[in-house]
């Protein structure tokens, strides 16, 4: 292999085992105390046979003299007692408390890498496939356990296998010599095929993410599927994918596997010639019969001991993949920065400045806002018109800081949005136009993001979004209790509006909010619902005080705003209230012609 390959791989081992230490941030001291605990043990397990053996010389010397040795009892009783003891040590304290240690890191990963993908921007999340996000954490947490469980499992095999062959070092050095020879051996052949295996398995992992990304992308879209009959085609790019993995699954283990049988054949042989040795050395009277009996049963337990290891080593550097994915994952930074001491804005009013804002889209590299100035005053209502790609939904999400402007600044009553801490997003009651419902009853759907608020608030906003009259249908037979199914499933186009507009009247009520956005609020509802949603939102402006911004691609609930403002290539290339726009007969009356919507709004 080449030395630019060799240096990579061992960097790639390097940084598994760094990702794995990072993980265990705040648990490391109880990983020192089973370290420890395992060289007790291990100690144990090597003495009972060290007893054993004096036993064995001793029953030699009593053949010469036909006396029994009492000493021989004794010694029996306090082997019986040592094992006694190492299985306590081993079952009770060890495993049990093991078993606690790893489940608590198994529940705590998953928490931890959910809460860092949440305060993660939207860019990032847009960016990156569902399916192979929940892959990467999912297989990393799991693949974490295991590597723990490898080496809980390895590690007294390893300490047996050092502390055997400085014990028999100890009884006679040229047999320590033979037990210790093959080991460098051994490691630099399985080290071998691991170099040859790490690119492999790292190729099958990402085939295992590609294969979960395709699972979930086609079950989430799978009305496009099912419109456009292309079941077979995605059950065979799942297939490719899933035989692509298998092959390279064979291949990486047939590698380990290999350079495995090698490396035991190498400590094998040289065991089996220290007992040899042994062996001959006890005819001529150099060792005793006992140290051949030490040799003969502590090599027993150390050739099950190596393929233990070998195979423990293996699963490390398998693992070891997914656990820097998924490190790589969480350890991704928001491109979002808030200040120490970020504000919570009070008593916030409702009036927005930008302020020679820029922005563009970093991942598409095209330029959406260039020198771009708005004001929206105190309780005003703006709409923002365009054709499709003019940026209207970019300068909502520069509202909320779902994403960051590239130069100038935005303000809230005179305060840089920069300054304030993520929840002044709670200054928003946001109506989009794709409403994300939860697996949930619509009582913690609609209080969502308000969940101080009592049911009778939630049946009150329900009344004032029109939506209660279906509540005593047969569709929603336990009321506000209903489960209306993963993403809104069971629901119409209007109910899931009524939803959103009963949330964002929560938030306007009861949460704080100063800022009504509807987000193309209608434009997947007909003409009759969506008369019904605006005459709902007409009631609750005339109710409260608020700043309302409605983005909109059909124009149809603009007529009575305050203010209309066309954008056109990130720039405002009109503003004014419909009846001057259209009498202006510019671009703006030109779009209402060409949506053939001057008739609706007339």
């Amino acid at each position: 292999m080449r030395h630019g390959a060799q240096k990579f791989e061992y960097a790639f081992f390097k940084k598994g085992l760094k990702a794995l230490w990072e993980l265990l941030e705040g648990h490391r001291k109880r990983l020192w105390e089973f370290l420890g605990w395992a060289a007790v043990s291990t100690f144990l397990s090597l003495y009972q046979v060290y007893v054993a053996k004096n036993i064995i010389d001793l029953a030699k010397a009593s053949e010469k003299t036909s006396i029994i040795n009492h000493e021989v009892t004794f010694l029996l009783l306090f082997v019986l007692s040592i094992i006694i003891f190492n299985e306590f040590l081993k079952k009770i304290i060890m495993d049990i408390r093991f078993l606690k240690y790893r489940e608590n890191l198994m529940a705590s990963w998953p928490q931890t890498a959910f809460e860092r993908l949440l305060f993660l921007p939207i860019s990032f999340h847009l960016g990156e496939n569902t399916g192979k996000k929940v892959s990467k954490i999912s297989k990393g947490c799991v693949n974490s356990g295991n590597i723990l469980n490898h080496i809980y499992n390895g590690l007294p095999n390893i300490i047996y296998l050092f502390m055997n062959t400085a014990m028999v070092f100890w009884m006679d050095w040229r047999l320590g010599l033979i037990f210790f020879l093959p080991l460098p051996i051994a490691i630099w052949v399985l080290w071998r095929g691991y170099q040859k295996s790490a690119v492999v398995w790292r190729d099958v992992e990402i085939a295992k993410e590609e294969a979960n990304g395709i699972f979930c992308e086609s079950i989430i879209c799978i009305n496009t599927v099912k419109i456009n009959v292309q079941e077979g085609e995605e059950s065979q790019r799942f297939s490719d994918v899933l035989s692509r993995r298998k092959e390279l699954t064979i291949k990486a283990n047939k590698i380990i596997y290999w350079h495995g049988f090698f490396a035991s054949v190498i400590i094998y042989s040289c065991y089996l010639v220290a007992f040899g040795a042994s062996y001959y050395l006890s005819v001529y009277g150099v060792v005793t019969l006992g140290i051949m009996f030490y040799i003969f049963s502590t090599t027993r337990t150390m050739y099950k001991g190596i393929w233990f290891v070998i195979n423990a080593f293996q699963g490390i550097l398998i693992n070891l993949i997914s656990v820097i994915r998924m490190k790589d994952l969480m350890d991704q930074k928001s491109n979002i920065e808030y200040p120490p001491g970020a504000l919570l804005p009070r008593d916030a009013e409702g009036k927005i400045n930008c302020c020679n804002i820029d922005f563009f889209y970093e991942e598409r590299g095209r330029k959406i806002f260039s020198d771009f100035n708005l004001e929206i005053p105190k309780g005003n209502t703006l709409a923002v018109v365009g054709s499709t790609g003019t940026g209207k939904t970019s300068l909502i999400n520069l509202f909320l800081r779902l994403y960051d402007v590239n130069g100038g600044d935005i303000y809230i009553d005179n305060k840089n949005i920069k300054s304030f801490h993520p929840k002044f997003r709670k200054l928003f009651a946001v109506v989009p136009q794709d409403i994300d419902i939860f697996n949930k009853d619509i009582l913690h759907n609609v209080r969502y993001g308000c969940n101080h608020v009592s049911e009778r608030d939630v049946e009150k906003a329900l009344r004032v979004s029109n939506f209660s009259s279906a509540l005593g249908s047969k569709d929603f037979p336990d009321g506000i209790y209903t489960k209306i199914g993963e993403g809104g499933k069971d629901l119409s186009g209007g109910e899931r509006q009524r939803i959103a507009i009963a949330r964002a009247y929560l938030a306007l009520t009861m949460g704080g909010a100063k800022f009504l956005i509807l987000d193309e609020a209608t434009s997947n509802l007909d003409a009759n619902t969506e008369k019904d949603v605006r005459e709902v939102i007409n009631n609750i402006k005339k109710e409260m005080d608020f700043t309302t911004i409605i983005i909109t691609h059909r124009l149809s609930m603009v007529k009575y705003a305050d203010e209309i403002i066309f954008l056109d290539n990130g720039k405002i290339a009109e503003r004014g209230t419909h009846e001057e726009l259209i009498n202006k007969k510019g671009k703006y009356a030109e779009f209402v012609k060409n949506q053939n919507l001057s008739k609706e709004i007339g």
